[in-house]
């Protein structure tokens, strides 16, 4: 399996399929992120497809990249089946280096993974991947209810796993299941580590069971749009998730922010 040097994700094997066959395309996510976006687009993260697939399938100019090349496997076959053709690149955020500039990238669920270390050099490689009055789009979790008590007390990690996950069909007629735990927090680097366990069963036996590690950060709000100002972005917006309005303290969990390269003048 290919995997970038750089970034510990989950991203793999049969994390990949199950992203593929049982997670598939389209849904809420794609209907937020889809007003927001203009082409050509570069969908960053872009997994399997859940996204690029059906904008695609739209007629959206859209080329994606992803740091696992298990995923984009999986994403390059499932747009085949459409008869979809797009430009695929084994490249994590903080590593794009594209000759092709957009004027819309986007992220679902991306930015962070990997570690705090790669935030910023992340967005600075959206800018530049940007025309001039190209936009920059991304959702975001905030740390709020259970997860913010590992800020003022030491967690008890790692977790135990959980029992097993329910057993999902696959078109094949084998079924998987998955499971996470959180290993580690550290409040300083403001870094957590989980794991995935998937097994696979075919006939009703178990015949593979693979475990992936995941780097993520906890970043504000406040942080993002330092790093956003600082990168060169204008028009900085940021709004809740659900309500589609300002963001509320203890009760906004998940941001939809925008960020714009300032236009020629």
């Amino acid at each position: 399996m290919s995997e970038s040097a750089s970034v510990t994700t989950w991203h793999y094997g049969l994390c990949a399929r199950y992203w593929s066959e049982v997670v598939g395309e389209g849904g809420e996510d794609a209907e937020r992120f889809r007003d927001l976006i203009e082409a050509p687009a570069l969908d960053v993260g872009c997994g399997t497809g859940r996204l690029l697939v059906p904008f695609a399938q739209a007629g959206v100019d859209v080329d994606g990249a992803d740091a696992s090349a298990d995923m984009l496997d999986y994403c390059r076959s499932n747009a085949a089946r459409h008869g979809l053709t797009p430009a695929f690149y084994v490249q994590a955020l903080h590593e794009l280096d594209i000759e092709r500039r957009y004027r819309t990238i986007y992220l679902c669920g991306t930015l962070g993974l990997g570690g705090p270390a790669f935030v910023g050099p992340g967005i600075e490689r959206a800018y530049e991947h940007l025309t001039p009055g190209g936009r920059l789009v991304f959702d975001h979790y905030l740390p709020v209810g259970r997860d913010f008590r590992g800020w003022i007390e030491p967690p008890n990690l790692p977790q135990a796993w959980p029992e097993e996950g329910p057993r999902e069909p696959l078109p094949d007629g084998s079924e998987i299941s998955m499971v996470s735990r959180r290993v580690a927090f550290d409040p300083l680097t403001q870094e957590t580590m989980s794991e995935i366990r998937l097994r696979l069963y075919e006939n009703g036996e178990l015949s593979l069971e693979e475990t992936y590690p995941l780097t993520n950060s906890i970043v504000f709000w406040l942080e993002l749009e330092r790093m956003l100002t600082t990168a060169g972005f204008v028009d900085i917006t940021c709004i809740d998730w659900e309500t589609r309005e300002p963001p509320e303290p203890w009760q906004s969990r998940r941001l939809l922010i925008t960020a714009t390269r300032p236009a020629l003048p």
